[in-house]
Protein backbone atom coordinates (compact mmCIF):
# COMPACT_ATOMS: atom_id res chain seq x y z
CA UNK A 1 0.00 0.00 0.00
CA UNK A 2 0.59 3.37 -0.53
CA UNK A 3 2.22 5.89 2.26
CA UNK A 4 -0.67 8.21 2.30
CA UNK A 5 -2.82 5.65 3.60
CA UNK A 6 -1.15 6.55 7.27
CA UNK A 7 -3.21 9.75 7.05
CA UNK A 8 -6.26 8.19 6.55
CA UNK A 9 -5.34 5.88 9.86
CA UNK A 10 -5.66 8.37 13.21
CA UNK A 11 -3.08 7.39 15.69
CA UNK A 12 -6.79 7.26 17.91
CA UNK A 13 -7.99 3.59 16.06
CA UNK A 14 -4.96 1.91 17.71
CA UNK A 15 -6.61 -0.20 20.08
CA UNK A 16 -4.85 0.59 24.16
CA UNK A 17 -2.44 -2.34 24.90
CA UNK A 18 -3.18 -4.41 28.12
CA UNK A 19 1.03 -3.48 29.30
CA UNK A 20 3.54 -1.08 27.36
CA UNK A 21 6.40 -3.71 26.52
CA UNK A 22 9.52 -2.81 28.32
CA UNK A 23 12.17 -0.63 26.09
CA UNK A 24 15.53 -2.83 26.29
CA UNK A 25 18.26 -0.55 25.62
CA UNK A 26 21.94 -2.99 24.09
CA UNK A 27 25.06 -1.96 22.99
CA UNK A 28 25.45 -0.98 19.36
CA UNK A 29 27.07 -3.06 17.47
CA UNK A 30 25.77 -2.49 13.79
CA UNK A 31 28.29 -1.43 11.40
CA UNK A 32 25.54 1.03 9.62
CA UNK A 33 22.81 3.28 10.70
CA UNK A 34 20.33 0.68 10.59
CA UNK A 35 20.51 -2.65 12.53
CA UNK A 36 20.51 -5.74 10.23
CA UNK A 37 17.75 -6.99 12.24
CA UNK A 38 14.93 -5.60 14.51
CA UNK A 39 15.10 -2.18 16.22
CA UNK A 40 17.04 0.53 17.47
CA UNK A 41 19.78 -0.07 20.25
CA UNK A 42 20.65 3.42 20.74
CA UNK A 43 20.58 5.09 24.33
CA UNK A 44 17.69 7.49 23.78
CA UNK A 45 17.81 10.53 26.15
CA UNK A 46 14.21 9.73 26.89
CA UNK A 47 12.47 6.88 27.22
CA UNK A 48 10.39 6.05 24.30
CA UNK A 49 6.80 6.16 24.07
CA UNK A 50 5.36 2.29 23.76
CA UNK A 51 3.69 3.38 20.69
CA UNK A 52 7.04 3.75 19.55
CA UNK A 53 8.67 -0.16 20.21
CA UNK A 54 7.84 -2.91 17.56
CA UNK A 55 5.70 -5.46 19.37
CA UNK A 56 8.39 -8.14 18.45
CA UNK A 57 11.69 -7.41 19.49
CA UNK A 58 10.49 -4.82 21.97
CA UNK A 59 13.19 -2.16 20.49
CA UNK A 60 12.54 1.56 19.22
CA UNK A 61 10.86 0.85 15.77
CA UNK A 62 13.52 0.56 12.46
CA UNK A 63 10.89 1.23 9.11
CA UNK A 64 8.12 1.15 11.43
CA UNK A 65 4.92 -0.93 9.56
CA UNK A 66 1.65 -0.75 10.73
CA UNK A 67 -0.88 -4.00 10.84
CA UNK A 68 -4.92 -3.99 9.84
CA UNK A 69 -5.37 -4.76 13.91
CA UNK A 70 -3.20 -1.29 14.49
CA UNK A 71 -0.06 -2.79 15.86
CA UNK A 72 3.17 -1.60 14.62
CA UNK A 73 6.61 -4.08 13.49
CA UNK A 74 9.99 -3.18 12.21
CA UNK A 75 10.28 -4.18 9.06
CA UNK A 76 13.07 -6.81 9.85
CA UNK A 77 10.80 -8.42 12.33
CA UNK A 78 7.34 -8.22 10.20
CA UNK A 79 9.27 -10.18 7.54
CA UNK A 80 9.84 -12.64 9.78
CA UNK A 81 6.37 -12.83 11.34
CA UNK A 82 5.31 -13.57 7.53
CA UNK A 83 7.70 -15.93 6.61
CA UNK A 84 5.66 -17.98 9.36
CA UNK A 85 3.43 -20.72 7.80
CA UNK A 86 -0.20 -19.32 9.48
CA UNK A 87 1.07 -15.47 10.42
CA UNK A 88 -0.47 -14.12 13.02
CA UNK A 89 -0.04 -10.67 15.20
CA UNK A 90 1.92 -11.52 18.25
CA UNK A 91 0.14 -8.60 20.52
CA UNK A 92 -3.42 -9.46 19.79
CA UNK A 93 -3.06 -13.02 17.66
CA UNK A 94 -4.72 -11.71 14.94
CA UNK A 95 -4.23 -13.11 11.14
CA UNK A 96 -1.59 -11.12 9.08
CA UNK A 97 -1.88 -10.19 5.82
CA UNK A 98 1.05 -8.89 3.69
CA UNK A 99 -1.37 -7.00 1.47
CA UNK A 100 -2.73 -5.21 4.50
CA UNK A 101 0.06 -3.87 6.24
CA UNK A 102 1.88 -0.80 5.20
CA UNK A 103 4.33 2.01 5.72
CA UNK A 104 3.80 4.22 9.12
CA UNK A 105 5.88 7.18 7.57
CA UNK A 106 4.33 9.68 10.07
CA UNK A 107 5.44 7.02 12.58
CA UNK A 108 9.13 7.12 11.28
CA UNK A 109 9.52 10.63 11.64
CA UNK A 110 8.37 11.10 14.50
CA UNK A 111 10.54 8.10 15.85
CA UNK A 112 13.65 10.11 13.94
CA UNK A 113 12.92 12.92 15.73
CA UNK A 114 13.64 11.16 19.42
CA UNK A 115 17.07 12.12 20.90
CA UNK A 116 19.75 10.10 21.68
CA UNK A 117 23.16 9.81 22.86
CA UNK A 118 26.38 9.25 20.72
CA UNK A 119 26.86 5.27 19.57
CA UNK A 120 30.16 6.30 21.27
CA UNK A 121 28.96 7.07 24.42
CA UNK A 122 31.05 4.21 26.41
CA UNK A 123 34.15 5.77 24.64
CA UNK A 124 33.34 9.31 26.31
CA UNK A 125 31.21 11.47 23.88
CA UNK A 126 28.68 13.27 25.67
CA UNK A 127 26.75 14.65 22.78
CA UNK A 128 23.22 14.42 22.11
CA UNK A 129 21.39 14.54 18.31
CA UNK A 130 18.38 13.18 17.06
CA UNK A 131 18.51 9.78 15.66
CA UNK A 132 18.51 11.09 12.17
CA UNK A 133 21.58 13.22 12.33
CA UNK A 134 23.65 10.10 14.36
CA UNK A 135 25.40 9.00 11.10
CA UNK A 136 26.77 12.75 10.39
CA UNK A 137 28.05 13.32 14.15
CA UNK A 138 29.74 9.69 13.79
CA UNK A 139 31.75 11.02 10.67
CA UNK A 140 32.84 13.65 13.30
CA UNK A 141 33.00 12.31 16.23
CA UNK A 142 36.39 12.13 18.16
CA UNK A 143 35.45 9.27 20.30
CA UNK A 144 33.53 6.88 17.37
CA UNK A 145 36.43 4.06 16.51
CA UNK A 146 37.36 3.95 13.29
CA UNK A 147 40.36 1.46 11.43
CA UNK A 148 43.99 2.30 10.53
CA UNK A 149 43.96 4.11 7.24
CA UNK A 150 47.00 2.30 6.68
CA UNK A 151 45.66 -0.84 4.96
CA UNK A 152 48.04 -3.82 6.46
CA UNK A 153 47.25 -2.39 10.11
CA UNK A 154 43.99 -4.08 11.68
CA UNK A 155 43.98 -1.90 14.74
CA UNK A 156 40.83 0.30 15.80
CA UNK A 157 41.12 3.36 17.76
CA UNK A 158 38.61 6.25 18.67
CA UNK A 159 39.62 9.25 15.73
CA UNK A 160 40.66 11.63 18.36
CA UNK A 161 44.18 8.99 18.91
CA UNK A 162 44.79 8.49 15.37
CA UNK A 163 47.18 11.20 15.01
CA UNK A 164 49.18 9.86 17.78
CA UNK A 165 48.69 5.96 16.87
CA UNK A 166 50.13 7.37 12.85
CA UNK A 167 52.95 9.05 14.32
CA UNK A 168 54.29 7.00 17.19
CA UNK A 169 52.47 3.92 17.30
CA UNK A 170 51.59 2.02 13.97
CA UNK A 171 54.21 -0.16 13.20
CA UNK A 172 53.34 -0.04 9.69
CA UNK A 173 53.68 4.30 9.63
CA UNK A 174 55.95 5.12 6.69
CA UNK A 175 59.40 6.06 7.93
CA UNK A 176 62.87 6.84 6.90
CA UNK A 177 65.83 4.90 6.39
CA UNK A 178 68.83 6.85 8.29
CA UNK A 179 71.45 5.58 5.50
CA UNK A 180 69.69 6.14 2.55
CA UNK A 181 66.85 8.19 2.96
CA UNK A 182 64.97 5.98 1.49
CA UNK A 183 61.09 6.17 2.38
CA UNK A 184 58.98 2.47 3.64
CA UNK A 185 57.02 0.92 6.08
CA UNK A 186 58.40 1.08 9.95
CA UNK A 187 58.20 -3.30 9.47
CA UNK A 188 60.54 -3.35 6.54
CA UNK A 189 63.16 -1.15 7.79
CA UNK A 190 65.49 -3.93 9.32
CA UNK A 191 65.19 -6.01 6.55
CA UNK A 192 65.96 -3.06 4.03
CA UNK A 193 69.43 -2.02 6.57
CA UNK A 194 69.96 -5.73 6.41
CA UNK A 195 69.49 -6.58 2.53
CA UNK A 196 69.52 -4.06 -0.03
CA UNK A 197 70.18 -0.71 1.75
CA UNK A 198 73.26 0.87 -0.86
CA UNK A 199 74.55 3.41 2.00
CA UNK A 200 74.12 0.41 4.84
CA UNK A 201 77.90 0.13 6.22
CA UNK A 202 79.09 -3.95 5.84
CA UNK A 203 82.11 -5.60 6.61
CA UNK A 204 84.39 -6.96 4.21
CA UNK A 205 83.88 -10.73 3.51
CA UNK A 206 87.72 -11.17 3.37
CA UNK A 207 88.08 -9.71 7.05
CA UNK A 208 90.31 -6.96 6.20
CA UNK A 209 88.68 -5.04 9.48
CA UNK A 210 87.30 -2.17 6.89
CA UNK A 211 83.63 -0.93 7.24
CA UNK A 212 82.64 -0.20 3.81
CA UNK A 213 79.12 0.84 1.83
CA UNK A 214 77.23 -1.86 0.28
CA UNK A 215 77.57 -0.14 -2.82
CA UNK A 216 81.12 0.18 -2.90
CA UNK A 217 81.85 -3.62 -1.99
CA UNK A 218 81.91 -4.60 -5.49
CA UNK A 219 84.49 -2.17 -6.04
CA UNK A 220 86.76 -2.78 -2.61
CA UNK A 221 86.99 -6.33 -3.90
CA UNK A 222 89.53 -4.92 -6.27
CA UNK A 223 91.59 -3.21 -3.56
CA UNK A 224 91.19 -5.32 -0.48
CA UNK A 225 94.75 -6.34 0.29
CA UNK A 226 93.06 -9.31 1.81
CA UNK A 227 90.96 -10.44 -1.36
CA UNK A 228 91.68 -14.06 -3.03
CA UNK A 229 92.31 -13.23 -6.56
CA UNK A 230 93.75 -15.31 -9.37
CA UNK A 231 96.63 -14.06 -12.03
CA UNK A 232 95.44 -12.24 -14.83
CA UNK A 233 96.77 -14.54 -17.09
CA UNK A 234 95.28 -17.45 -16.11
CA UNK A 235 93.57 -17.62 -19.57
CA UNK A 236 96.86 -17.86 -20.79
CA UNK A 237 97.81 -20.55 -18.59
CA UNK A 238 99.18 -19.06 -15.43
CA UNK A 239 98.17 -21.16 -12.09
CA UNK A 240 99.23 -18.71 -9.70
CA UNK A 241 96.09 -17.48 -6.49
CA UNK A 242 97.13 -15.08 -3.99
CA UNK A 243 95.95 -11.79 -2.55
CA UNK A 244 96.03 -8.84 -4.14
CA UNK A 245 99.65 -7.26 -2.95
CA UNK A 246 101.23 -10.85 -3.60
CA UNK A 247 99.18 -10.75 -7.22
CA UNK A 248 101.22 -7.20 -7.36
CA UNK A 249 105.24 -8.93 -6.35
CA UNK A 250 103.91 -11.87 -8.60
CA UNK A 251 102.94 -9.54 -11.84
CA UNK A 252 106.33 -7.69 -11.45
CA UNK A 253 108.26 -11.01 -11.04
CA UNK A 254 107.11 -12.86 -13.93
CA UNK A 255 107.07 -10.95 -16.85
CA UNK A 256 109.12 -12.96 -19.15
CA UNK A 257 106.89 -16.20 -17.48
CA UNK A 258 103.83 -14.54 -18.88
CA UNK A 259 105.22 -13.40 -22.18
CA UNK A 260 105.60 -16.41 -22.65
CA UNK A 261 102.71 -18.27 -21.97
CA UNK A 262 100.66 -15.37 -24.22
CA UNK A 263 103.67 -16.78 -26.97
CA UNK A 264 102.31 -20.21 -26.71
CA UNK A 265 99.01 -19.14 -26.72
CA UNK A 266 99.33 -17.27 -29.58
CA UNK A 267 101.26 -19.89 -31.46
CA UNK A 268 98.48 -22.45 -30.89
CA UNK A 269 95.83 -20.09 -32.03
CA UNK A 270 97.43 -19.43 -34.85
CA UNK A 271 97.63 -22.91 -36.44
CA UNK A 272 94.19 -23.51 -35.77
CA UNK A 273 93.36 -20.75 -37.78
CA UNK A 274 95.59 -22.45 -40.55
CA UNK A 275 93.20 -25.46 -39.53
CA UNK A 276 89.84 -23.83 -40.19
CA UNK A 277 91.18 -21.77 -43.39
CA UNK A 278 91.96 -25.55 -45.08
CA UNK A 279 88.63 -26.39 -44.17
CA UNK A 280 87.40 -23.94 -45.06
CA UNK A 281 89.10 -24.42 -48.65
CA UNK A 282 88.02 -27.84 -48.89
CA UNK A 283 84.53 -26.91 -48.75
CA UNK A 284 84.35 -23.98 -50.51
CA UNK A 285 85.55 -26.42 -54.04
CA UNK A 286 82.48 -28.64 -52.75
CA UNK A 287 80.52 -25.70 -53.16
CA UNK A 288 79.82 -25.60 -56.96
CA UNK A 289 78.43 -29.79 -56.95
CA UNK A 290 76.44 -29.14 -54.23
CA UNK A 291 75.13 -25.43 -56.00
CA UNK A 292 73.99 -28.02 -59.54
CA UNK A 293 72.57 -30.76 -57.46
CA UNK A 294 70.31 -28.15 -55.56
CA UNK A 295 69.52 -27.18 -59.35
CA UNK A 296 68.60 -30.45 -60.00
CA UNK A 297 66.37 -31.25 -56.78
CA UNK A 298 64.76 -28.13 -57.65
CA UNK A 299 63.61 -29.37 -60.89
CA UNK A 300 63.28 -32.84 -59.86
CA UNK A 301 60.31 -30.56 -57.48
CA UNK A 302 58.44 -29.00 -60.05
CA UNK A 303 58.35 -31.78 -62.17
CA UNK A 304 56.51 -33.60 -59.17
CA UNK A 305 54.57 -30.54 -58.27
CA UNK A 306 53.24 -30.83 -62.71
CA UNK A 307 52.70 -34.40 -62.21
CA UNK A 308 50.53 -33.86 -58.90
CA UNK A 309 48.60 -31.25 -60.62
CA UNK A 310 47.97 -33.06 -63.81
CA UNK A 311 46.87 -36.23 -61.47
CA UNK A 312 44.60 -33.77 -59.38
CA UNK A 313 43.14 -32.79 -62.29
CA UNK A 314 42.31 -36.43 -62.90
CA UNK A 315 41.07 -37.29 -59.84
CA UNK A 316 38.62 -33.96 -60.66
CA UNK A 317 37.52 -35.67 -63.70
CA UNK A 318 37.35 -38.79 -62.32
CA UNK A 319 35.24 -37.54 -59.35
CA UNK A 320 32.48 -36.15 -61.98
CA UNK A 321 32.47 -39.08 -64.24
CA UNK A 322 31.84 -40.86 -60.55
CA UNK A 323 29.17 -38.23 -59.98
CA UNK A 324 27.27 -38.95 -63.06
CA UNK A 325 27.39 -42.44 -63.15
CA UNK A 326 25.94 -42.02 -59.40
CA UNK A 327 22.96 -40.05 -60.75
CA UNK A 328 22.56 -42.77 -64.04
CA UNK A 329 22.46 -45.53 -61.02
CA UNK A 330 20.21 -44.07 -59.11
CA UNK A 331 17.99 -43.13 -62.49
CA UNK A 332 17.99 -46.76 -63.38
CA UNK A 333 17.35 -48.03 -59.78
CA UNK A 334 13.92 -45.63 -60.07
CA UNK A 335 12.99 -48.04 -63.24
CA UNK A 336 13.42 -51.24 -62.56
CA UNK A 337 11.50 -50.12 -59.14
CA UNK A 338 9.07 -48.89 -61.55
CA UNK A 339 9.23 -52.44 -63.63
CA UNK A 340 8.77 -54.44 -60.39
CA UNK A 341 5.93 -52.79 -59.89
CA UNK A 342 4.51 -53.45 -63.93
CA UNK A 343 5.38 -57.00 -63.33
CA UNK A 344 3.40 -57.52 -59.88
CA UNK A 345 0.51 -55.76 -62.05
CA UNK A 346 1.38 -58.22 -64.82
CA UNK A 347 1.20 -61.33 -62.86
CA UNK A 348 -1.95 -59.77 -61.18
CA UNK A 349 -3.83 -59.71 -64.68
CA UNK A 350 -2.56 -63.05 -65.50
CA UNK A 351 -4.10 -64.63 -62.95
CA UNK A 352 -7.23 -62.91 -63.07
CA UNK A 353 -7.22 -64.26 -66.82
CA UNK A 354 -7.00 -67.58 -65.86
CA UNK A 355 -9.79 -67.41 -63.45
CA UNK A 356 -12.08 -66.02 -66.08
CA UNK A 357 -10.64 -68.83 -68.64
CA UNK A 358 -11.50 -71.40 -65.88
CA UNK A 359 -14.56 -70.08 -65.52
CA UNK A 360 -15.56 -69.89 -69.37
CA UNK A 361 -14.39 -73.20 -69.89
CA UNK A 362 -16.80 -74.66 -66.62
CA UNK A 363 -19.68 -72.77 -68.51
CA UNK A 364 -18.88 -74.26 -72.11
CA UNK A 365 -18.76 -78.10 -70.48
CA UNK A 366 -21.97 -77.41 -68.51
CA UNK A 367 -23.93 -75.83 -71.90
CA UNK A 368 -22.81 -78.75 -73.75
CA UNK A 369 -24.26 -81.38 -71.32
CA UNK A 370 -27.69 -79.53 -71.14
CA UNK A 371 -28.16 -79.25 -74.85
CA UNK A 372 -27.32 -83.64 -74.92
CA UNK A 373 -30.04 -84.11 -72.74
CA UNK A 374 -32.68 -82.32 -74.28
CA UNK A 375 -32.08 -83.93 -77.37
CA UNK A 376 -32.79 -87.53 -75.94
CA UNK A 377 -35.93 -85.80 -74.17
CA UNK A 378 -37.28 -84.62 -77.62
CA UNK A 379 -36.56 -88.26 -79.31
CA UNK A 380 -38.57 -90.23 -76.34
CA UNK A 381 -42.07 -88.08 -77.23
CA UNK A 382 -41.60 -88.40 -80.88
CA UNK A 383 -41.65 -91.97 -80.27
Amino acid sequence: MSAGRNVDVPELQIPPQPRAPSIVQRPWTEPGFQPLQGGFRDHFVFPPEPKYCCEACHLVLCNPRQTECGHRFCETCISKELSKPHPVCPADMEPLFEDKIFRDVCCNREIMALKVYCRSEKNGCKEQMILQQVMDHLNVCPYFEVPCPLGKCKEQMMRKDMPEHLARKCKYRESTCEFCKHKMALTEIEKHKETVCPAFPVHCPNNCASSILRSELSSHQHECPKAQVSCAFNRFGCTFKGFNQEMKDHDSSFVSEHLLLMATKNATLEAKVEDIKGELQERYKVLPSMNSRLLEMESLHEDMREKTRQVEQKLSGMQKVMSSHSEKVLEIELDLNSLRLVQDEVETLRSTVENIRSRVNALETGRGGSSTGTQLLGETSCS
